[in-house]
């Protein structure tokens, strides 16, 4: 008696994969038909703009630009300062492709703030270009 009831509290705990995915699939359909759906079109269009790019070009100075805002504002769970956007408009017209150099990253550090100095050195020491560092993410 005790044994049934143990493998029927175990068989209401078991994970049903198929209806997952149903329900998943389910919830991405409603999303594509509400007021955000083109939102979230946009969105998937800008990732797979930028993963083109990065495909072109390593270091993607857009890319760069979006990890440095996802860095400021810890992705995005933080307003993103007013003066943010002319502030890397400044750095990027400024630095461009080198801002791997000392200079350019003592500048991105004021730029970001200096308790995110450690993401910042990760980002331009441990990854030869931005594209290595996408991919890292998704590995």
């Amino acid at each position: 008696m005790e044994s049934l009831r143990e493998t029927r509290r175990l068989t209401k705990l078991t994970f049903d994969i198929d209806k997952f995915t149903e329900e998943f699939k389910n919830t991405i359909r409603w999303m594509l038909r509400n007021t955000y759906a083109q939102d979230l079109k946009d969105d998937l269009q800008y990732l797979k703009n930028n993963k083109d790019e990065l495909s072109r070009n390593p270091d993607s100075l857009n890319a760069f630009r979006l990890i440095i805002e996802l860095i400021k504002t810890n992705g995005w769970r933080l307003k993103k300062p007013r003066d943010f956007d002319s502030n890397m408009d400044s750095f990027i017209k400024k630095y461009g492709a080198k801002f791997r150099a000392k200079e350019a990253k003592e500048e991105l550090l004021k730029l970001v703030g200096n308790r995110k100095r450690k993401n910042i050195e990760q980002l331009l020491t441990n990854y030869s270009s931005i594209k290595q560092f996408t991919e890292d993410l998704i590995d």
